[in-house]
């Protein structure tokens, strides 16, 4: 499989979590019996949310491990988060693509 494929796959997958993400925050537990379900996974991705939370409450938390593993992976590979996880990202490459084909060469 191409690395193309396997990031436009996880990108899917991203945006797929944060659409059901919204759902379960907008739903609750009515939908499927959802109590529990970590709806804030995705945000705690995001180090400067860690980075926030640890200025205001003056304490580490375990959420902060997710956003330092984000930082380590941008390091090593690039715009990791935005070009592999970032939903708005993938929405973005979306409608390039989509204006990309009704314009004429």
């Amino acid at each position: 499989m191409r690395l193309v494929t396997i990031r436009r796959i996880t990108q899917g997958f991203f945006l797929v979590l944060m659409i059901g993400s919204c759902l379960v925050t907008r739903v609750g537990d009515r939908w499927f019996e959802l109590r529990g379900w970590p709806v804030s996974w995705l945000l705690e991705l995001d180090p400067l949310v860690g980075l926030a939370t640890v200025l205001t409450t003056g304490s580490l938390y375990k959420g902060l491990l997710w956003g330092a593993l984000t930082l380590a992976l941008t390091a090593l590979l690039g715009r990791f988060f935005c070009g592999w996880l970032c939903p708005l990202g993938t929405l973005q490459q979306m409608v390039g693509a989509w204006t990309d084909k009704g314009r004429r060469p």
